[in-house]
């Protein structure tokens, strides 16, 4: 079975973003994986997220939450060493405006990471899990 360390192991987290962060689901897996961090924050524009984010990371230091809108974000150009976004790119109406955003805020040499569900070819299994996120 492939580990968070064996995708992530080699990679240097640094100031790490999670765009459409949700609750914070895939930040536990950077957590797993990455070589080391700096500092992690997840961006969402819901209330709730923002709620159940706070509560799954309250313990941890250098983890925060900021709401906001994924197609503005507010924050310096270059800004981030990794930039990543997971299972969320099939819920935006223009998704090619929140890629381009995140390579805004992406320092040159940085790492773009996503997670994404893909559909061409799946199985049963995978068909449940896509109806089920849905």
């Amino acid at each position: 079975m492939v580990t968070p360390q064996d995708i992530l192991g080699s990679i240097s987290g640094g100031r790490v973003l999670d765009v459409a962060t949700g609750s914070g689901t895939f930040i536990h897996f950077l957590l797993a994986g990455l070589n080391n961090y700096g500092e992690i924050i997840g961006v969402d524009q819901s209330e709730r997220a923002a709620l159940a984010f706070g509560e799954a990371f309250k313990d941890y230091q250098g983890i925060d939450f900021r709401q906001m809108d994924a197609a503005h974000l507010d924050f310096p150009a270059d800004s981030f060493d990794l930039v990543c976004i997971s299972n969320s790119l099939h819920h935006f109406v223009d998704p090619k405006t929140i890629l381009l955003e995140m390579l805004r805020v992406l320092r040159p040499g940085g790492t773009f990471l996503i997670a994404e569900m893909y559909c061409d070819e799946q199985v049963d299994t995978q068909l449940t899990h896509v109806q089920l996120h849905h």
